[in-house]
């Protein structure tokens, strides 16, 4: 009796393993497809629309079933094993219906790598990330890149951050978000610091009220210097 149980165990314990190995598999239940936009383009592309706190990634694969990720510092993981949430992989022909994936995780020469595989017929593969601080840094691939900024924010001031390298296009969309795009083919990486609409009109009426305050602080002593040099010469004077 004792030696079946042990059989059970064993081969339980060889059947989790191998499940742990292949990574998980898309549960049937899972995010709604509809929170992220599909726009379809007939080469490989990425696009980022940042939030307030995250930021909302769209890839567009051609005649691939695998997309590799290198998971950087900068992403703060929503789900430890991942570091993604509401991951979505759909065709454009059917966007609201999710297709089957499978994810796992490796670190290979002291970095991390999420390998996302699904079907072949798959067009779009959308996932969230949270952000901290008002910057995205990511490692590009061949074909478009496009980040979409916050509304209300912009970016390109030499005090309060720019793009980097400088983007191929600069534009705003219909809603009037500061889109920036690069050929992915022209740059390995990018970076985008970004800020509120209002913060360089801040800067400057910063800049503008310091100027004043310096300027009345220095006539003011130069007119208190003054007083004391009169003050000095008349006792001088006195008492000669």
């Amino acid at each position: 009796m004792s030696m079946i149980v042990t059989r059970l165990l064993s081969s339980v314990i060889i059947l989790s393993l191998l499940l742990s190995l292949s990574g998980c598999v898309q549960p049937d239940s899972g995010p709604e497809p509809e929170e992220y936009i599909f726009n379809y383009t007939e080469c490989n592309s990425t696009t980022y629309y940042i939030g307030e706190r995250s930021v909302k990634t769209v890839h567009v694969v051609h005649n691939t079933s695998r997309l590799e990720l290198v998971l950087e510092g900068a992403v703060l993981s929503s789900t430890p094993e991942t570091g993604l949430s509401n991951l979505v992989v759909v065709k454009r022909t059917e966007t609201d219906t999710p297709l089957k994936y499978n994810i796992s995780s490796r670190v290979r020469h002291g970095r991390r790598y999420l390998v996302i595989e699904f079907p072949g017929s798959a067009d779009f593969v959308a996932y969230t990330e949270t952000l901290s601080g008002n910057e995205l840094s990511r490692k590009t691939g061949d074909g478009l890149v496009r980040v979409y900024l916050p509304e209300g924010y912009a970016t390109g001031s030499l005090l309060l951050g720019t793009p980097r390298p400088s983007p191929e296009r600069v534009f705003e969309d219909s809603s009037g978000r500061m889109v920036i795009e690069w050929n992915g083919s022209n740059v390995s990486a990018f970076s985008v610091a970004y800020y509120k609409d209002s913060a360089p009109w801040i800067l400057t009426s910063l800049f503008i009220i310091l100027g004043v305050a310096g300027i009345l602080i220095l006539t003011y002593f130069k007119l208190k210097i003054g007083a004391l040099q009169r003050k000095r010469d008349f006792v001088e004077k006195k008492g000669r």
